[in-house]
């Protein structure tokens, strides 16, 4: 299951804020769930014309799953929060430095 090994990012728009997901690669993501997830009204799928300048140090349509270091709350699936290394399971926010995700389950 390689897919389920690399992450990627997705932008929504949850109560008009850009907000990023970091789920993995095999994965998409269910609205429904997300709105109690992420405890909002209205949840979408960002357009890449509202998110782009936030990473003008990116290639178009590559933005890093590491969206803290560009002004971004970074949300990651709690079921997903860990992933596996050559020492064992390691949280995903210690194993790639992310300073403070905001683990949910959606």
């Amino acid at each position: 299951m390689p897919g389920v090994q690399i992450a990627k990012p997705v932008i929504v728009v949850a109560d008009g804020r850009s907000v990023m997901l970091v789920i993995p690669a095999s994965h998409v993501v269910q609205m429904s769930k997300l709105v109690g997830a992420l405890a909002v009204d209205d949840v979408r799928l960002a357009e890449e014309r509202e998110f782009e300048s936030s990473f003008s140090d990116c290639e178009p349509g590559a933005p890093p799953p590491f969206g803290n270091l560009y002004g971004f709350d970074v949300y990651v699936d709690r079921a997903r929060g860990t992933t596996r290394s050559s020492s064992g399971r390691v949280p995903i926010p210690t194993r790639y430095a992310w300073p403070t995700p905001i683990l949910r389950g959606w």
